[in-house]
């Protein structure tokens, strides 16, 4: 344990390898000045990397020599000094120096310029295959039915219809076979942050876990030179999948067994997407992967209108391409077709059209970012308009010179309004007086009754002093903008009015300013999906907002489906066809309102993620999200920042965080409990978000009762007073009433339920964190059901949760002589929020229209508490304070990414 601690803050927190030594350092003092210790100082090493060396730590790589120009790889064992690689057979060698000459302690040594060390996957694989768990998880996966609603990637038709080498099915394969899917995955980023703009390339291959190649830099790899690094996976992946890899031992299986592996899908974004499958540009004739629409009819949302892509057909181009021998012909080919070659052709099953599916992180984000600032527009220093501004103006013809001076007037007068705006927002002199010409200020001087003599300057003067003394002009308002200041300010302010959970990424208060700075795809979902819809559905769903405003929230409100029903964990056909539906409906209203903003390809790539659904399951199965939050990692690491080195700083790091990490998994302690790994739990757990919410319920730390996840606390335990007992005993009645003719009768008379409860303040039920209010109050609102209030979801705060352990009746007992059996259960003491009713119902009626996407009100003040299980909690709820026709109220919107909230509505 105390090396574990030294190897955790080293690697996992980035403590110098400097301050590590002084560590182990008083470890050794202590051991030393210990009598019992002092036959273990030995064993403590100085230094850390003796521990990384000791525990295996550092992942095993293949070092070879990377060219800086063509990024052409070579063995080291076998490098020539200059790189002879050439791209065609008519072509010149590359002729870039692979080595160089460096001097150590006064001998000289060829040396690599540029190193490239890609980890070995049989390795790594194997190391994974000893971890006790990981088979049993695989072998599972595809042993079963298709699941539905559809939860994982494994419910969709793709993988379920990939052929083995046999021309059978490839999963689930036979029993004496592990055969696992992975995903692969490419993105660049820039090492160094914003500072410069040199970028480096990861490409990560992950099936649950990640296996990483670091591309170096300085610069990013083209088209057809990332097919050196493809070329070392696909090599890889060829022999995996025929015949396979046998390990001579597992954790499951000590006598051997045979892995055969799959790379059945691509996931990233546009362009990097279009690296792997080698093909032109998103702005280029054949724009899509998917089908063959020319980019010159991208206003066409008619998916039957569209001619999918052959594979067979690109596969053919491709060699084409492959085997043209000059790079004129390269040139002329990729124009015509579109198509460039990329190793992953030599994969018998992989298919360029199926496996490089729209990312839909990327997608979502675009349409949110496009549809607010492009369509809408965001301003916070004028009043917004209706947007039709965007509107392409009519052509005019040349006007005759008896007009000119009619649009000079125009133009004047403009002008004028401009400065007028300019001067109520206190903005710069140099500002206003570069906004108008002389004639301008001299016409608001003598509109003012000012002396309109002297230089602009003057002008300027007299107009400010004159302003400053006055009411200030009206703030213009701009139709080219739909969020102006108004809008804006009443979204800020209902967000501090709004109560999120813990695992909603919050969105900045000022968003949409130039200080906000870049917002992340989860704060723009969040704006989109919960603080928009409510400000928008409060301000222009009412009889007073213009029509174009309810034409305008419609298609808003279409968009928000579609974003919400792409990020559901669990999906159905119904929701899938009404995915399609929504974005179909979306982009036509979209083209009818905002005739000035055009159809991009991400649009195009919207319509075909509905298939995507279909084929590979709901979003979180093939999303970006983890590879993204693994860059996140990269760029918090200490580097030299060298190219070179930096790229093998980043393979070593991360390859002894994954490897540290699952070290402390899968840590037995000889001891209970152990304080390192209590410590350790405690401080991942702070942040739920993204993929640390994995680590709530693991099964090591955590005990499982219906679903739920919590960690058992001895000093808890107490007893229940009458008010709770009670409580307890009418809910245990109203779900075992079938025993007795009165319900009553059944509990505590009949069967006694025990007072020794073990109270708990937080819990995660079906992965997702939940709290009591005294405890964690943004983590307490929920949506559930209550077969006491007969209503199949209502929401309310959690007040209280313990765990009880209770006899139930069964009415066919295995046992003759017994009628019961013990079950233990997670209760949960909620106050629900008084909902609408009478008079009232209509106050919502507004919210309400959009189903799910809208929410719905309640009263602000709380009704009786009632008991309820862990298996009625629906999901968490947003809450926003609000007032409609004078009566405060509660604004509620259920934040379920599965089905069962969708039942409800």
């Amino acid at each position: 344990a105390v090396f574990m601690s030294v190897m955790t803050v080293s690697v996992l927190y980035n403590l110098p390898r400097d301050a590590s030594r002084i560590q182990l350092a008083g470890i050794r003092d202590l051991a030393a000045a210990t009598p019992d210790l002092r036959p273990l100082l030995p064993s403590i090493p100085k230094d850390p990397r003796t521990l990384y060396a000791r525990y295996n730590l550092d992942p095993i790589t293949d070092i070879m020599v990377c060219c800086s120009e063509c990024y052409y790889s070579t063995p080291l064992g076998a490098c020539p000094f200059f790189c002879e690689h050439k791209p065609t057979p008519g072509s010149r060698p590359c002729n870039t120096p692979l080595l160089e000459w460096t001097r150590i302690r006064s001998k000289w040594y060829k040396t690599p310029r540029l190193k490239y060390e890609p980890q070995n996957f049989r390795l790594w694989l194997g190391r994974l295959l000893l971890r006790p768990g990981f088979e049993q998880l695989v072998d599972s996966a595809f042993r079963g039915n298709p699941q539905t609603p559809m939860r994982a990637i494994g419910d969709g038709t793709h993988l379920r219809q990939a052929q083995g080498p046999s021309g059978h099915p490839f999963f689930p394969g036979p029993f004496s076979e592990t055969r696992l899917a992975l995903a692969y995955c490419i993105d660049g980023f820039n090492p160094f942050g914003m500072k410069t703009a040199k970028q480096t390339v990861s490409c990560t291959a992950i099936w649950l876990i990640k296996h990483r190649l670091v591309i170096p830099g300085p610069n990013k790899p083209s088209v057809d030179q990332i097919n050196h690094a493809n070329q070392l996976i696909v090599d890889t992946m060829k022999v995996f999948y025929d015949p396979g890899v046998y390990y001579s031992s597992t954790a499951e299986h000590s006598l051997g067994r045979l892995v055969r592996c799959l790379l059945p899908i691509d996931i990233c974004d546009a362009i990097a997407l279009r690296q792997i499958v080698s093909t032109t540009s998103v702005t280029s004739k054949y724009f899509c992967i998917q089908c063959e629409l020319p980019i010159q009819q991208i206003e066409n949302i008619n998916p039957s209108t569209w001619t999918p892509r052959d594979p067979v057909k690109m596969k053919q181009q491709a060699m084409a391409w492959r085997d043209a021998p000059d790079e004129k012909s390269h040139v002329l080919l990729a124009e015509q077709n579109g198509i460039h070659w990329t190793p992953f052709y030599e994969l018998p099953y992989w298919n360029p059209v199926s496996a490089a599916i729209p990312e839909p992180m990327h997608i979502m984000q675009n349409l949110i970012e496009h549809h607010l600032r492009v369509a809408w527009g965001i301003s916070v220093r004028s009043e917004g308009g209706d947007g039709s501004a965007l509107s392409p103006a009519k052509v005019k013809p040349r006007p005759p010179a008896s007009e000119t001076e009619r649009f000079l007037q125009i133009i004047l007068q403009a002008q004028m309004e401009k400065c007028l705006c300019l001067l109520a927002m206190r903005r710069k002199k140099s500002t206003v007086i570069g906004s108008a010409s002389s004639n301008a200020l001299r016409r608001l001087c003598h509109g003012y009754g000012l002396d309109y003599s002297g230089t602009k300057d003057d002008l300027y003067e007299r107009l400010t002093d004159y302003t400053e003394q006055n009411v200030l002009p009206p703030v213009p308002s701009d139709p080219r903008t739909v969020l102006g200041k108004s809008v804006m300010e009443s979204c800020w302010a209902s967000m501090k009015d709004t109560t999120l959970p813990s695992w909603v990424s919050g969105a900045p208060r000022n968003w949409g300013t130039a200080t906000c700075g870049k917002l992340s795809a989860d704060q723009w979902n969040v704006i989109c999906t919960i603080h928009l819809p409510f400000t928008l559905i409060s301000r222009w769903d009412i009889a007073a907002a213009p029509e174009r405003d309810r034409k305008m929230l419609d298609n808003y409100m279409d968009l928000v489906r579609v974003v919400e029903t792409c990020g559901l964990r669990e999906i159905t056909e119904e929701q899938i066809q009404g995915y399609t539906r929504y974005i179909r409906r979306y982009l036509e209203e979209y083209k009818v309102l905002y005739k000035g903003a055009k159809i991009k390809p991400n649009h195009h790539l919207a319509i075909h993620y509905g298939d995507v659904l279909r084929s590979f399951g709901p979003t979180p199965g093939h999303q970006a999200q983890p590879y993204e939050r693994f860059i996140n990692f990269l760029h918090q690491l200490p580097t030299n920042m060298r190219f070179g080195e930096l790229e093998s700083t980043f393979m070593r790091a991360s390859g002894r965080s994954a490897n540290l990490s699952s070290l402390i998994t899968d840590y037995t302690p000889d001891h209970e409990p152990c304080e390192l790994l209590k410590v350790y739990y405690d401080i991942v757990q702070r942040d739920s978000r993204g993929t640390r919410l994995a680590y709530m319920t693991d099964s090591k730390i955590l005990f499982s009762v219906e679903k739920a996840a919590y960690r058992s606390n001895a000093q808890a335990s107490s007893v229940l007073d009458s008010r709770l007992y009670r409580l307890l005993a009418d809910f245990l009645n109203t779900q075992h009433p079938s025993r007795t003719s009165t319900a009553r009768e059944l509990y505590p008379a009949h069967i006694p339920i025990p007072r020794e409860v073990e109270f708990i303040d937080r819990v995660a039920i079906r992965g997702v964190r939940y709290s009591v209010y005294s405890s964690l109050p943004r983590d307490s609102h929920i949506m559930f059901r209550s077969t006491r209030l007969c209503l199949t979801m209502t929401v309310g705060e959690i007040q209280k949760m313990f765990v009880h352990t209770h006899e139930v009746p069964i009415e066919r007992p295995p046992d003759p002589t017994a009628d019961e059996m013990e079950t233990t259960s997670l209760m949960l003491l909620v106050r629900p929020f008084q909902p609408l009713s009478g008079p009232d119902v209509h106050l919502d009626a507004h919210f309400r229209k959009y189903g799910i996407s809208g929410g719905f009100c309640c009263h602000r003040t709380k009704q009786e508490e009632i008991m309820i299980d862990a298996s009625s909690v629906i999901c968490h709820a947003k809450v926003t304070l609000t007032t409609i026709e004078n009566k405060p109220l509660l604004h509620v919107k259920a934040l379920d990414r599965v089905c069962s909230v969708y039942a409800c509505y």
